[in-house]
């Protein structure tokens, strides 16, 4: 409180700290030979882009594993194996979705015990918005029915009743990952991994100073080449 007439008006502001992020130099082209560029312009046809298009399917494939897994070689992590000390719950779950005997409230329970622990993690200031099961899990939450009187199966209730969707309003995205039933989970075992994360822009960004860049066709010898290079960091949590 103040006084009207005051002239101390208190300020907001944010606090800045310095963050590194290892980014990677990386490499892929495609060439002609100069036969099939003459015979390209003997018959008035183009040449093809085939060759082109599997070199762009190639970064793409780069940059969508590096989101995902990562290269721990380098110390860059993915979405899903994020160190412990990142805030992005990583679980192997305490119950085994594919079991007949384990209920919809069981797996409910875990699920809300993990978004208990991501949200305290921040704060209490993000809530997961998405939620990514290893295919065995995803396709037990499509046939598992609460009971056998009711048509919700897992699948609409994590979508609709969970905390964090009691807590923002909106649905939980549910979906599959890749690879992350072969993903060694933090205790050692291989139960597949359970990942909550918030796909708010302001919450998790991944670098690419530098998209695939083709450069200038180049004639080697018998060959035109046309190199290309990228950059790409890894996916960064920030709260």
């Amino acid at each position: 409180d103040s006084s009207p007439i005051s002239n101390e008006v208190p300020y907001s502001d944010i606090a800045m700290a310095q963050s590194s992020i290892e980014i990677k130099h990386a490499l892929i082209g495609y060439k002609y030979t100069q036969q099939e560029m003459r015979t390209a312009a003997l018959l008035h046809q183009a040449l093809d882009g085939l060759r082109m298009k599997v070199a762009m399917d190639v970064y793409l494939r780069r940059i969508s594993e590096v989101a995902l897994i990562g290269r721990p070689k380098y110390n860059m992590f993915g979405l899903f194996n994020q160190p412990a000390n990142v805030i992005v719950p990583v679980t192997a779950g305490s119950v085994e979705w594919n079991n007949p005997a384990t209920t919809v409230d069981q797996i409910l329970a875990m699920v809300n015990t993990d978004m208990a622990a991501y949200q305290a993690a921040t704060e209490f200031n993000t809530y997961p918005t998405h939620l990514l099961l290893p295919p065995t899990c995803f396709g037990a939450s499509l046939t598992k029915y609460r009971n056998s009187a009711s048509d919700l199966t897992l699948y609409d209730i994590l979508s609709r009743s969970t905390l964090a969707t009691r807590k923002t309003g909106k649905e939980l995205i549910v979906e599959q990952g890749y690879k992350l039933d072969e993903i060694a989970t933090t205790d050692g075992t291989n139960k597949g991994r359970i990942v909550y994360f918030n796909k708010d822009e302001d919450n998790l960004v991944m670098d690419t100073p530098m998209p695939l860049t083709f450069l200038a066709p180049q004639l080697i010898g018998v060959e035109v080449k046309v190199p290309g290079e990228f950059r790409y960091g890894c996916p960064k949590i920030r709260r």
